[in-house]
């Protein structure tokens, strides 16, 4: 089926950019929100592992959800299942924010919340790149991801800046809603606006657990992709998420200026990242630049333990925007590479179970790495903790671009 690629296509182009930027910065005010609301309730000696166990019932029902997002698209469409698993989230993200605000237990409402939030956000993050590459009309998975990385970078700085001013004024019931109200614009617009390209139409899956399964055994390229993503997962996501119980370990004061400048130094990068990805040669192999984008962000990481550890008061702020700015360039970079590996390994038909096979895998990873990073920072302190993830990560991507050079197979994608 054809479709118009003029003025109607460019402006559903444009809409969708956009909102996506706004999402995202309801996506960062309500992290900042959550995780200082779990923070508070922890006090200085378990504020952290407060903030980890929020984050990792989010990403552990993720995970658990990821499987059956091949048969959402399925059932539903690959556009419908975004839209009605954003909806979701907002709609959940309003609430929690509406009964924080009239009085209940604010820790309780984040934590119950949590896993609905986390299993939904699951399903439309994995599902979004399709979507996105229809109204992009691109061909290339690691392009669209660079593209929309731009935004999504902007949107999150945004999104940090706002959070850290309702962290400040004790007022995160009221960012939590804003969260969900600035969610609606992307609603509308996919929604409304169908994509200038048809959208594939998934194969019928199987049984969820038996395709992931089935996934990982056809390609080796796949299982390399997953090595590089649960390796992110476990050493360089947490010091993303995580921004307001490194700066109370830290002791910063006041912690929403130390939270606050680590999350726009990461959102900076993260704008920059399609830089990265634009410079390094693709020549038909992206889990090779994913590997090495991988271990320049641990070597960031590691920088980060170091300025904590010999730098104080405004040094010590400023060098950590400069080296956040590098972990959410390199980090980013890497994820784009890795999202388009695994959309490619299989074909384009099975696109959607290889990018939720390899986000499941990763997302198993993830709550292990926040659990792990929250009790590092209370037993050993936020200096060594970045400093042993950032070098664990660093030996993780070579050993898998190493993997990639003796493997001719991962030399070009399938069609």
């Amino acid at each position: 089926m054809s479709h118009d690629t003029s003025s109607p296509a460019s402006t559903g182009t444009r809409a969708l950019v956009l909102t996506v930027a706004l999402s995202t910065a309801g996506s960062a005010m309500a992290l900042i929100s959550a995780t200082g609301i779990t923070t508070s309730a922890g006090g200085l000696g378990r504020g952290a592992v407060y903030s980890g166990v929020y984050l990792a019932l989010a990403m552990t029902a993720g995970a658990i959800a990821l499987p059956f997002a091949p048969r959402a698209a399925h059932r539903f469409g690959t556009r419908h299942a975004v839209l009605g698993m954003w909806s979701i989230v907002a709609a959940l993200w309003i609430i929690s924010g509406a009964l924080v605000v009239a009085g209940a237990p604010a820790v309780w409402v984040v934590m119950i919340s949590s896993p609905l939030i986390g299993a939904g956000s699951a399903i439309a993050g994995v599902l979004s790149t399709i979507v996105y590459r229809a109204y992009l009309e691109s061909a290339d998975f690691s392009a669209v991801v660079a593209r929309m990385t731009i935004w999504r970078g902007i949107g999150w700085g945004v999104g940090a800046r706002a959070g850290g001013l309702f962290l400040n004024t004790g007022s995160e019931g009221i960012g939590l809603i804003a969260a969900g109200l600035v969610k609606i614009p992307l609603l509308i617009v996919l929604a409304r606006r169908a994509p200038a390209h048809a959208l594939p139409t998934p194969e019928r899956p199987k049984a969820p657990w038996h395709e992931i399964r089935g996934a990982f055994a056809e390609s080796p390229t796949l299982r390399r992709t997953a090595i590089m993503g649960v390796s992110m997962a476990l050493f360089a996501a947490p010091a993303m998420t995580l921004a307001v119980p490194i700066a109370q370990a830290l002791r910063h004061a006041p912690i929403y200026q130390g939270a606050g400048i680590l999350m726009v130094g990461f959102a900076i990068g993260e704008l920059l990242s399609p830089v990265v990805v634009k410079r390094l040669p693709h020549g038909g192999r992206p889990l090779l630049n994913g590997a090495r984008t991988g271990a320049i962000a641990g070597a960031f990481l590691v920088a980060l333990g170091l300025v904590s550890g010999f730098f104080s008061f405004r040094t010590e702020l400023a060098l950590w925007a400069l080296v956040a700015i590098g972990i959410g360039a390199f980090r980013f970079a890497s994820r784009a590479f890795s999202q388009g590996s695994a959309a490619q390994s299989r074909g384009q038909e099975n696109a959607a179970s290889s990018l939720a096979a390899a986000a499941f895998v990763a997302g198993i990873a993830g709550p292990i790495g926040v659990l792990g990073w929250s009790a590092a920072l209370g037993a050993i302190g936020a200096e060594a903790t970045a400093g042993i993830a950032g070098a664990a990560l660093v030996i993780a991507s070579l050993i898998v671009v190493t993997l990639v050079r003796r493997d001719p197979a991962d030399a070009a994608p399938q069609p």
